[in-house]
C-alpha cells in the first residue's frame, strides 16, 4: 500500500494573502494577513497530533508557513525524494489564493490503511481533515503533479523543480561552484549537486 496525504487547516476556508512571499513577487504587502482567528483549534490540533504520533499513525508532515500549501508540499517532496499527485477542488477560490495563501495548517503523510482513522480522529476533535492526494514513486525523476478544480497546475519531476528552485534562491551575481556528489538512497544512487556561495557576499 502506497501513503496518502492529508491536510489540517487552522483557520479553514480562509486564504489571506497579506505580508505573503507571493505578495512579495509582485512588490505588493495585500490587505489582510493570515491570523490564527480560533486559538482553541490550534491547541485541538496539536493534541491530536501529538497523540497520533505516539500512536504511530503518522509517516511525516510539514505545516504551512512560508510560501504556502504549494511550497509545504515541494519541500515534502523534495525531502522525501519522491513524487506527489495532488487534487483540490475549491470552485470558489482561486488557484492562487488556494495555493500560496499562507494560512496556518498541516499536510501529512499517512498510511494508506490508516488515513480514515487519522481523519476521524481530527474530526471528532472539531477539525477539518481532508485527503488531498498521495505520495508515490522514489528518487529524482518521480512526478510532482498538482490539481485544482481539475486543472493541471504543476506536473515536472521533483528532482528539476528541486533543482530550480535552488537556482532561484541564489543571491544576485553570486558565483557558484558545483560539484556531483552520489547521494544513495531508497532504490539507487542519485546524482545532487552542492553549491557554493562566494564568501565576499
Amino acid at each position: 500500500m502506497g501513503s496518502i496525504l492529508l491536510y489540517v487547516p487552522i483557520s479553514p476556508g480562509r486564504h489571506r494573502l497579506g505580508g505573503s512571499a507571493i505578495a512579495q513577487c509582485y512588490s505588493q504587502l495585500g490587505e489582510h494577513s493570515p491570523d490564527l482567528d480560533d486559538p482553541q483549534t490550534l491547541v485541538s490540533c496539536f493534541q491530536v497530533t501529538q497523540k497520533l504520533l505516539r500512536d504511530r499513525l503518522l509517516s511525516a508532515g510539514h505545516d504551512v508557513s512560508d510560501g504556502g500549501l504549494i511550497t509545504c508540499l515541494l519541500e515534502m517532496a523534495f525531502a522525501g525524494n519522491c513524487g506527489l499527485d495532488v487534487e483540490f477542488s475549491s470552485p470558489d477560490v482561486s488557484v492562487l489564493d488556494l495555493l500560496f495563501a499562507e494560512e496556518l495548517g498541516l499536510v501529512l503523510e499517512v498510511p494508506e490503511a490508516e488515513h480514515e482513522r487519522v481523519i476521524e480522529q481530527y474530526r471528532v476533535s472539531g477539525l477539518q481533515c481532508v485527503k488531498i492526494g498521495r505520495a508515490h514513486g522514489r528518487g529524482p525523476t518521480s512526478i510532482v503533479r498538482v490539481c485544482v478544480n481539475g486543472v493541471e497546475v504543476l506536473r515536472e519531476e521533483v528532482g528539476d523543480t528541486e533543482g530550480r528552485v535552488g537556482r532561484d534562491q541564489l543571491p544576485t551575481g553570486a558565483s557558484t561552484s558545483q560539484s556531483q556528489l552520489c547521494v544513495s538512497g531508497g532504490g539507487g544512487t542519485y546524482p545532487t549537486r552542492r553549491t557554493q556561495v562566494s564568501a565576499d557576499l
